[in-house]
């Protein structure tokens, strides 16, 4: 008996290691849950939304300043020429125009807005009867000029089609046009006003957060009377006595044409909300 609970006793401490062995390994297993729940969790936070740069917002707002110059229709008496020492008109001269537009854009190519214009101009003194200044038996014969302030406004569409950096457009618009006389030269203020309408187009060029516009526009004045840009409208001092040296000026045309050119800066307004124009961080706003 005693041998046998000897060799009982002598098994048991025998098996006691392969037990302890035993259960280290059945512990083992949460440690490979710890290491595979790591590659979860960074997995999980690893995609990151990328917003694509290159694409403009398409509701925006967009302000073009701009500098150029008018050439008026030869009819309108405004002049591309002034007199020469002798007198004749032969002298070619520029009107500068300054103006403003601002376009919103409904879709990504269609836009809507406004523009406004504005030039001092000189009208064409020989456009006109001669005034007549009669001293005795003599008389002294003057063509009269004077300048004049040209406003041109309305409202206007565009459509762009965008290729890379450059943005080719074409626009047009109908508003109106008004003409403040020379106060002086008039005995008071006087304003003409008229209907006008434009088309024309441009190509502008990314630069930075804007783009540099060349535009160009036919501007159509409708109703025009250019005998109202005539200063001396009294009678009396119109020649009438030697009215075979009055001048011959172009036949009148109640719908006249006027060229212009134009260079300016696109941009959105950041007090508008707006930031540069290649960001779209406005996209997925809501209205």
């Amino acid at each position: 008996m005693r041998t046998a609970v000897r060799t009982a006793l002598a098994g048991l401490i025998l098996a006691a290691p392969g037990l302890a062995a035993q259960d280290t390994t059945r512990t083992a297993p949460p440690a490979r849950d710890t290491t595979q729940a790591a590659p979860a969790d960074t997995t999980t936070t690893a995609p990151v939304q990328a917003a694509p740069a290159s694409l403009d917002p398409i509701r925006r707002f967009t302000v073009t300043p701009h500098v150029g110059t008018i050439s008026w229709d030869e009819s309108s008496a405004l002049a591309n020429k002034v007199a020469d020492d002798d007198g004749s008109f032969t002298k070619s001269i520029i009107t500068p125009m300054v103006g403003i537009s601002a376009i919103y854009n409904v879709m990504r190519q269609v836009g809507l807005g406004a523009y406004f214009d504005a030039a001092r101009a000189e009208t064409r003194g020989d456009y006109f009867p001669t005034v007549a200044f009669k001293y005795g038996s003599d008389i002294d014969l003057n063509v009269v000029s004077q300048r004049v302030t040209v406003l041109l406004y309305g409202l206007q569409g565009q459509f762009q089609i965008p290729i890379g950096r450059f943005e080719p457009y074409v626009a047009g618009g109908f508003g109106g046009s008004t003409i403040f006389t020379d106060a002086q030269q008039n005995d008071g203020n006087r304003r003409i006003n008229s209907t006008s309408a434009q088309v024309g187009g441009g190509l502008g060029y990314q630069v930075g957060g804007g783009r540099i516009v060349l535009d160009v526009r036919d501007y159509v004045l409708f109703d025009w009377d250019r005998d109202k840009l005539n200063p001396a409208t009294n009678p009396a001092f119109q020649n009438t006595t030697l009215p075979s040296v009055n001048p011959t000026p172009p036949e009148e045309k109640s719908t006249i044409h006027n060229f212009r050119i134009a260079l300016g800066f696109s941009f959105v307004p950041r007090f508008l909300g707006g930031g540069t124009a290649g960001g779209d961080e406005d996209d997925d706003q809501p209205e």
